[in-house]
């Protein structure tokens, strides 16, 4: 809710014309990989794990602890005072807001997912379309509230990590985002998460296929290996001994959501889809940079 957290596109418009970047305890690998860098970028990176600072493309590593380190920045900065950049964010903020309202459905779901789970909600999304839609439009105002593989693109890991934030924060409402080809991978934890009352909500939004393989396939004319022979989700899970059902729109979603969060033992929630708007315009952003810039030591 901060007027400088920004989404991801609107980053990326911001990427072009930046002169220097500070970059927190992230590999900036995105950036770095697709959006390009040039002599009139100046990157400083903070992390307190020297090895990550060694991979290059940057001009002043900071080793430390982020707080500490930016606490000390700061009282360094204190006699500085900015130009304010409020209304030119605003407007960024909307009209990346305006593009993802555009994505449909996954827009609609992603904002029922948002209603539904507490501010202090775990959300764990997955290689999906509308786990990519959430890297892009699900606001995120707690701190470790939304995992995801990031990087290493694990299909599959969604389910059984959420397993494992509920465990660990019981107290809090877990919402596990899943395709039907993912869920599938480690569905049979089922029998794990009503053993032990873990009361993960597993959404499994079901156009039985690997849906974005399959698109990606079809601009290249030819389909092999995506289409999937699924379960009857409910009744599957129903035989585990967890609670199911199934919705069709956004606003059941919610509601359904809602109902099951208050419950403890694991809950399975349906949503058959069909093919989706492509999210990878929105994702997936192009070069806005030139050559990638030496790399200067500086300590």
């Amino acid at each position: 809710r901060h007027p400088l957290a920004l989404p991801l596109p609107a980053g990326h418009r911001l990427w072009q014309s930046a002169d220097a970047v500070l970059a927190i305890g992230t590999r900036l690998g995105r950036p770095y990989c697709e959006w390009g860098t040039d002599e009139a970028l100046n990157v400083i990176r903070i992390d307190s794990d020297r090895t990550r600072l060694e991979a290059g493309f940057v001009d002043l590593s900071i080793v430390g602890d982020a707080q500490a380190t930016v606490e000390g920045i700061e009282q360094r900065l204190a006699d500085y005072r900015a130009p304010s950049r409020a209304a030119e964010l605003a407007a960024m903020r909307e009209a990346v807001e305006r593009e993802f309202a555009a994505l449909d459905p996954q827009a609609g779901f992603v904002a029922a997912l948002r209603a539904a789970i507490p501010d202090d909600g775990v959300l764990v999304d997955e290689l999906t379309q509308i786990g990519y839609a959430c890297r892009i439009g699900y606001p995120v105002y707690a701190p470790r509230t939304y995992v995801t593989s990031s990087y290493q693109g694990a299909l599959g890991y969604g389910f059984a990590t959420a397993l494992g934030a509920k465990a660990a924060q019981r107290r809090r409402a877990v919402v596990s985002v899943n395709g039907d080809g993912g869920f599938l991978y480690t569905s049979n934890d089922l029998a794990t998460a009503v053993q032990h009352r873990l009361g993960v909500v597993a959404v499994v939004f079901n156009d039985n296929a690997y849906g974005n393989v399959l698109r990606e396939q079809e601009a290249n004319g030819y389909q092999l290996g995506t289409a999937l022979h699924n379960p009857d989700f409910v009744r599957y899970a129903r035989a585990f001994g967890a609670l199911a059902q199934r919705v069709h729109t956004a606003a059941a979603l919610a509601d359904a959501i809602r109902d099951a969060l208050s419950r403890d033992l694991p809950t399975v929630i349906e949503v058959p889809v069909g093919v989706m708007t492509d999210p990878w315009p929105l994702l997936r952003l192009p070069r806005v940079r030139g050559a990638a810039h030496s790399t200067k030591e500086a300590r």
